[in-house]
């Protein structure tokens, strides 16, 4: 009499690890498809700074980027007169990370320095989308009647001294 128990223990252990393969590819997959897509590169913008009559904005503004639907926002200070960071590899930038809205959402730039309030700029290029890893230069200028930018000075006049703001 032939005894079938090896054959019926070997179609039960294949069956096994069938599955067994079968349940780790499905898992796998999953694991896979959700470390498919890298977290984006931030966006970065540098560029000129100045007033729409052509003088530079001063050192030591800031310069703010606010992406549309974010609360969020993000800046930079100004080291120089009438340039936020710079084009090269390790000059600093004004970098904005990806907003929920992810690439086209709308960028718009603001300066808040000594002697005037916050206030929106133009930008050149018109339009700025935020698109990972996009190193721009966009340049900003501010309409001359939309800040007023104050100094105290000292004047004598005929040996009288008084103080007046500019």
């Amino acid at each position: 009499m032939k005894r079938n128990v090896p054959r019926l223990t070997v179609v039960l252990v294949a069956a096994l690890v069938l599955a067994a393969l079968v349940t780790g590819m499905a898992f796998g997959s999953a694991a896979v498809t959700a470390q498919d897509e890298p977290p984006a590169i931030p966006a970065s913008y540098y560029g000129d700074v100045e007033i729409d009559t052509g003088e530079p904005i001063p050192a030591g503004t800031e310069v703010i980027a606010e992406v549309e639907g974010e609360e969020e926002r993000y800046s930079i200070t100004m080291e120089e007169d009438g340039q936020y960071g710079g084009p090269e590899a390790f000059e600093e930038k004004l970098v904005v990370p990806e907003p929920d809205e992810g690439t086209g959402a709308e960028v718009t730039f603001f300066i808040d320095g000594p002697g005037f309030e916050e206030t929106e700029v133009d930008t050149d290029p018109s339009d700025v989308t935020w698109e990972s890893d996009d190193v721009k230069r966009v340049d900003l200028t501010v309409d001359d009647d939309d800040i007023e930018i104050f100094e105290e000075i000292d004047l004598t006049i005929d040996g009288e001294t008084d103080e007046i703001t500019l």
